[in-house]
């Protein structure tokens, strides 16, 4: 089944349809998509040092709010997970980061209104 472009354009700008977003991502579990998003927030995964959730935004980072779904990375290392690639590779990684993903759909998180995705290729723009 091929993603149709107009069901993920309503993902990525649509406001608040949580119903849409547990469709998409029943419809297209586990495959691949690809957007300009930011990294709204992250925080340490559990008692994790090293590991990491991050919440991604469609779009250019917004400290002020966004609209469309929200992304989430769940319980990755920065340093190997996100499978970071380009010539822009920062030391660290941080909230506000604009960046071009491409990741597989997992699964639509119900209790936190959240489509969880795993990256397969991040770039920092």
């Amino acid at each position: 089944m091929n993603l149709k472009i107009s069901e993920f354009v309503n993902v990525l700008i649509g406001i608040d349809d949580y119903k849409a977003y547990k469709e998409f991502a029943e419809k297209y579990k586990n495959r691949k998509v690809e957007f300009d998003g930011n990294i709204a927030y992250m925080s340490l995964h559990g008692n994790n040092k090293t590991r990491y959730d991050f919440l991604i935004t469609p779009g250019n980072y917004d400290p002020n709010g966004n609209s469309g779904a929200n992304f989430q990375i769940n319980n990755k290392n920065v340093t190997y997970d996100l499978h970071l690639t380009g010539d822009n590779i920062p030391d660290s990684i941080s909230e506000g980061l604009n960046i071009h993903i491409i990741a597989t759909i997992d699964s639509y998180n119900e209790n936190a209104d959240l489509l969880m995705i795993t990256p397969i290729e991040i770039k920092i723009r």
